[in-house]
């Protein structure tokens, strides 16, 4: 995170967009505790930029790809699926997202948002 704050810092806005594969879910500490991304899953909690933990500011990033979780008709529960042995299984992850910071983040409509299943043929009906 500090390096993205201090590149927003030298060229002057924070017109940022951050997206790979994070392996990690969006409810991760890494994914939105204040002192990482920050990233949350509501718009409306990002609208005010910041809020301040113990004395010191933190910028948001909303993350969309929370909306994506789920049974949608035209795509997979997550970006990962894993069954392990034990007695805590998401099952599917969603480690490849996409966060925006507030000041564009009207830009991205979690409806355009999707998880890629493939570069060919696709696993799921369009």
């Amino acid at each position: 995170m500090s390096s993205i704050e201090r590149a927003e810092r030298l060229l002057g806005h924070d017109r940022t967009v951050v997206m790979g594969d994070f392996n990690m879910n969006p409810f991760d500490p890494g994914m939105v505790c204040s002192s990482a991304f920050h990233g949350v899953m509501s718009r409306m909690v990002t609208q005010v930029g910041s809020r301040v933990v113990r004395g010191q500011s933190y910028k948001y990033f909303y993350n969309p790809m929370w909306s994506l979780y789920g049974d949608l008709p035209t795509a997979p529960p997550g970006s990962f699926f894993y069954s392990a042995s034990d007695h805590k299984e998401y099952f599917w992850h969603m480690f490849d997202q996409v966060l925006v910071r507030p000041s564009i983040q009207e830009w991205v409509q979690p409806a355009s948002i999707q998880v890629l299943t493939t570069a060919g043929v696709s696993l799921y009906p369009s």
